[in-house]
């Protein structure tokens, strides 16, 4: 083996032990969010939590995430949009579908990845990337433990999450070897908060604010949301709940951007897929302590 292959195999390790770190620390979120959740609707707290991660990471970076925003934007906008889009399609599917399903078929992005990375890379795995997709798809199955039944909307619009998140990790593989990586920050964060803020009212329209459906996710229940949309109370925004959420989802969610951008390509989107699909097994752990 050449120095410069044992280099780089040992720089993919680090890089990859920093990304299971980074699944782990979403597993954490989880309970947050369900005791956030119960001061705020969901599609508020989503506001919330990215709203401050955008100004968190203009403090932490002093700028230097909107210096260069000119530069990836085409990039950044689609990675951020891709973003958005797997919490909105998880948050609009777990309405209509258990939390096991949902976690079930969120995980199926282990498989989703290599179906787009194949093809656009023309490069295959290596059968123990193909040995681990297995795994964890069996893996997935026995913890989640789906309750079977027919495929319903909730399930449909839960494998947008799956799809969203598949074409993001396969998406920032191939530009963040060509694109500025602080642009890339900038963007996700930028696009993610103002996306959220945007969503909240046609959110709350589609999954209620008080439990139930509003009008069914209908046209007629969004615009009756709309219409009927009121600020938060002063009460609400500084209930204890929501603050223990908003520290502990805020930091994750800043930490995650910067450690994923930055150090998933030193590995192959197929196997950040795989380490990704670890996430319901902390969420399991977390929430049994």
């Amino acid at each position: 083996m050449s120095h410069g292959a044992a280099v780089d195999r040992s720089d993919r390790r680090r890089a990859e032990i920093i990304l299971l770190g980074v699944v782990a620390a979403w597993g954490l979120t989880f309970p947050a969010i369900k005791v956030a959740v119960t001061d705020v609707t969901p599609a508020l707290f989503m506001a919330l939590r990215f709203g401050l991660v955008l100004v968190g990471l203009a403090a932490i970076g002093r700028g230097r995430y909107s210096k260069n925003l000119k530069v990836g934007w085409r990039s950044g906008l689609i990675l951020g949009l891709l973003l958005w889009a797997s919490y909105l399609f998880q948050a609009l599917g777990l309405a209509h579908t258990t939390a096991t399903r949902s976690a079930f078929i969120t995980g199926l992005s282990v498989v989703i990845v290599p179906l787009v990375y194949i093809p656009l890379r023309r490069r295959m795995p290596g059968w123990r990337v193909v040995v681990g997709i297995a795994l964890s798809v069996v893996g997935l199955f026995l913890m989640t433990r789906p309750d079977v039944g027919r495929l319903n909307l909730g399930d449909i619009l839960t494998f947008g999450t799956a799809i969203s998140y598949a074409l993001y990790i396969v998406i920032l593989e191939l530009r963040s070897h060509v694109d500025r990586l602080d642009a890339l920050i900038g963007w996700q964060a930028l696009v993610m908060a103002v996306a959220s803020i945007l969503a909240v009212p046609i959110l709350d329209g589609v999954t209620g604010t008080g439990g139930g459906m509003a009008g069914h996710g209908s046209i007629t229940g969004i615009l009756t949301a709309l219409q009927h949309t009121s600020l938060p109370t002063a009460a609400s925004l500084a209930g204890p709940n929501l603050m223990i959420g908003l520290l502990v989802t805020v930091p994750v969610a800043i930490v995650s951007i910067l450690a994923i951008t930055r150090f998933q390509r030193r590995t192959t989107a197929i196997r950040a897929g795989v380490l990704y699909s670890a996430e319901p097994l902390f969420a399991a752990l977390f929430a049994a302590l």
